[in-house]
């Protein structure tokens, strides 16, 4: 697998006429204090997980933050998924866990974070509190994009992974190369795809869930069509989503945590969807488990399903356009953990 401590990074610096040089990751556990940009999937959670492990320091995320900050048992952490938060804005969302931080004695080493919405307030930020270095992380170089290809186990079909880069560059798809999910993606997507390329964005999440949807991590026979699994498991993103919360549970267990959505007490939609068809959404390969529960692979799949399954109800007229922009804002301003589904339903509705 990719060694996340050997990805690089480059430190974003206000003048413009530097050329700072990129740094390995590794190198941040140098950096009194320092925030990590980068692209949904690019992996700043793996890369924090890598570095956490290195430092040997808690990771949590920013949700986590106030609800577990007591229960922390370390001096210093890091805080992964800055913009998976929400607050009445992203400045008053800093302000918040810098506060927290300073209750609970707590150092932060690093906070990740993607790049639209750092930019969207941080300079508002200045006014408030002593901004850390801030750093963007880098593509994956040709030989980090081989090794995933030859090491991840979604991967293992592919039997040219120089073959296949050699072809999603000819076809114009260099763009999905460097990012991590988004080459698993199209891998998936090659795969649902009768090994051919697909052409846009769109298509290469919609063949990709497809195809991961119908993949399951334990034995069992699939009973429901594909059809009613994607929009069971938009239905399941729109909720987590919109309730800003991250894992979900069929039944309550010991040491879940605040954010953990119990599957039995959601209202369903009308028509229904049923019980087996729930639990094969959350047992195909589109969700991971984590002891007792269940989260979608990564945010940018639940935003995408979300967005599929909003906009199919807006455009065959059942939901309001106005209904669901209510939804996404707060005080008249986007929600900012809610721009990736936003921008998803501006490419879908019709």
């Amino acid at each position: 697998m990719v060694d996340y401590l050997n990805r690089w990074c480059i430190e974003h610096i206000k003048d413009k006429n530097a050329q700072p040089k990129p740094i390995q990751v590794r190198d941040l556990i140098s950096v009194p204090t320092f925030v990590l940009l980068a692209d949904p999937g690019m992996g700043k959670t793996s890369v924090f997980s890598a570095l956490a492990h290195e430092r040997d320091i808690p990771c949590i995320t920013a949700n986590q933050l106030f609800t577990n900050a007591r229960t922390v048992q370390s001096q210093e952490l890091l805080i992964d998924a800055f913009d998976e938060a929400r607050d009445v804005s992203d400045a008053s969302l800093l302000l918040s866990i810098n506060r927290t931080i300073l209750e609970h004695n707590l150092k932060l080493i690093g906070l990740s974070c993607r790049i639209a919405d750092w930019r969207n307030n941080a300079s508002n930020l200045s006014n408030y509190i002593s901004l850390p270095r801030v750093f963007e992380l880098l593509p994956l170089d040709k030989q980090q994009q081989l090794q995933l290809l030859k090491q991840h186990p979604d991967c293992q079909n592919l039997t040219d992974p120089e073959g296949f880069l050699e072809h999603a560059t000819t076809n114009g798809l260099t763009d999905f190369l460097g990012n991590p999910q988004s080459l698993l993606m199209l891998v998936a997507a090659l795969k649902s795809n009768n090994n051919q390329l697909p052409n846009s964005r769109r298509d290469i999440y919609d063949l990709a869930c497809r195809q991961l949807i119908r993949e399951h991590n334990e034995n069992h026979s699939q009973t429901t069509t594909e059809a009613d699994l994607m929009r069971a498991a938009g239905w399941l993103s729109s909720v987590s989503l919109l309730s800003n919360t991250s894992q979900m549970a069929i039944h309550p267990t010991h040491g879940q945590h605040a954010q953990t959505m119990l599957l039995t007490e959601l209202p369903q939609p009308e028509p229904p969807f049923s019980s087996d068809t729930i639990e094969e959404v959350i047992k195909s390969r589109i969700c991971h488990k984590t002891n007792d529960c269940f989260e979608f692979i990564h945010r940018s799949v639940a935003e995408y399903l979300a967005a599929r399954y909003l906009s199919e109800l807006v455009n065959t007229h059942q939901l309001a356009a106005a209904r669901v922009t209510s939804l996404l804002l707060s005080n008249g301003y986007l929600i900012s953990n809610l721009r990736g589904l936003a921008g998803w339903l501006a490419t879908l509705c019709h």
